[in-house]
């Protein structure tokens, strides 16, 4: 581009503009994105971890995920401050680095005593009692700290209350299983007791996991829990064998994920009879046209009841309609809300046998008729007159054959579009088309189809038609 500035004038402005660059992109917006991407990529997630362990009282799986969250904010949460800018950066801290060291100082104590708590159960097993008893000493002295009303503070005390229970001595054979912190069940002599006959249940020990077939034993080892409950069978009696005396195990209940919605939805103001069922909507009329509705979806429903492909207009559904063979739409997704309508023409055909020069069609809908771009001197989406007055100058029709004389349009306030012909010279087959694009509904949406008019001289009269 020409410049007036001076050489040495350029080289200072391109400076001026190099340094607006460093502090504006270079500092500022680039490693404010790789902060934001981290935060949600780390400290969201684990928050969230964290919250949902609490919700269930998962102790070694709250213990988990606050060692991974605290990791983070010791040794990775500097790029929060990396990029200039104190108004965005305040921003971005209170949103994701405070609600994480307030999760993690909420934590610490809870997570102590659990940390302490597996520690002097392995404490127990390998008979250190005076171990054992500093332990307890150290928890009792923690647990005073613990909220009186929170419920993960409370379902950690009532889990504390079984390490006051036990009872520590130096064992020649242990005598028992060892339960881990939020397991179901009694420790027993190579067995947990006291569960539930048909529920299913994963056992966990070590970095290994086991489902609990029905007769009580423990399928094969699995590196993940997830496929380690797909091998879990009802229980059918109250007792997992099998296990080894003096070995940790965590025992859970297979919680199935709940059950999905077995029908779809039929939307208030669908068509009468459209009946929800499994994938379908049913009791539909064999050879109409339907189109759909799904959120600001559309689709023209096909002969064979499938959808056409989606739409964003509802009118451009209506023309993939195609005339129903069966009663109802399938392949549909159970849960999902569709409203089902009627595809019905804007006009039909009627022909007036008693008067020989004119076509006419009658609304099928109340259409409260406009005017679409695609007339002529007037403006888009005003209102069409329902008096009968004349609409030649503003609408176009083509006519079949030179010489041949539109008389009049008009539009009634009953809903009659009328195109009235010159019959002098006409002759047989001789057609006067009218595009319905030059209208438009309350919406803006233009109108679909043509209308024509056809000369029949046998009859000595102009037949209407309407074609999509």
């Amino acid at each position: 581009l020409a410049s007036n500035l001076s050489e040495k004038e350029k080289q200072a402005k391109l400076k001026e503009i190099e340094a607006l660059y460093e502090e504006k992109i270079i500092k500022g917006l680039i490693p404010y994105i790789d902060a934001y991407n981290y935060a949600k990529k780390y400290l969201e997630p684990l928050l969230k971890e964290i919250q949902e362990a609490e919700a269930k009282n998962d102790f070694l799986a709250v213990e988990k995920a606050y060692h991974k969250l605290s990791v983070q904010l010791k040794s990775r949460t500097s790029i929060l401050y990396r990029f200039s800018g104190k108004a965005p950066r305040d921003l971005l801290l209170a949103k994701y680095k405070k609600p994480a060291d307030n999760k993690r100082d909420e934590m610490m104590v809870p997570v102590t005593i659990i940390m302490k708590l597996t520690n002097a159960l392995q404490l127990c097993q390998a008979g250190k009692i005076e171990e054992v008893k500093k332990a307890k000493e150290d928890i009792s002295s923690l647990v005073a700290k613990l909220s009186s009303t929170n419920p993960f503070h409370l379902a950690l005390i009532k889990e504390l209350e079984k390490l006051q229970a036990i009872s520590c001595s130096v064992p020649s054979v242990a005598s028992s299983v060892i339960l881990a912190p939020g397991s179901h069940g009694k420790a027993g002599n190579k067995k947990v007791t006291g569960l539930i006959v048909t529920a299913k249940y994963v056992v966990t020990k070590g970095t290994n996991f086991y489902g609990v077939l029905a007769n009580g034993t423990l399928s094969a080892e699995q590196t993940t829990k997830g496929t380690a409950e797909t091998l879990a069978v009802a229980l059918t009696s109250t007792e997992i064998i099998g296990l080894t005396n003096g070995t940790s195990y965590k025992v859970e209940e297979v919680i199935p994920p709940p059950a999905g919605p077995t029908k779809v939805i039929v939307e208030t103001g669908s068509v009468p009879g459209a009946t929800a069922g499994d994938k379908t909507i049913t009791g539909l009329t064999t050879a109409t046209k339907y189109v759909v509705t799904e959120g600001t979806n559309f689709y023209g429903v096909l002969a064979n009841g499938t959808l056409s492909a989606v739409q964003t207009t509802k009118g451009v559904a209506e023309t993939l309609a195609v005339a129903l063979t069966g009663t109802e739409i399938i392949g549909l997704t159970n849960g999902t809300t569709y409203k089902v309508e009627e595809v019905i023409p804007h006009f039909v055909a009627y022909t007036d046998t008693s008067t020989d020069n004119f076509g006419r069609w009658e609304a099928k809908k109340n259409l409260d008729l406009r005017f679409s771009s695609n007339a002529i001197g007037v403006i888009a989406g005003s209102v069409v007159s329902t008096t009968g007055t004349g609409l030649k100058s503003n609408i176009k029709v083509s006519i079949s054959r030179p010489g041949m004389t539109v008389g009049d349009i008009g539009y009634f306030n009953f809903g009659m579009l009328l195109v009235r012909s010159v019959n002098e010279g006409v002759q047989n087959g001789d057609t006067i088309t009218l595009n319905l694009n030059q209208f438009q509904d309350s919406n803006g949406t233009e109108l679909l189809g043509t209308l024509v008019m056809t000369y029949n001289d046998t009859l000595t009269q102009w037949d209407a038609t309407i074609t999509p």
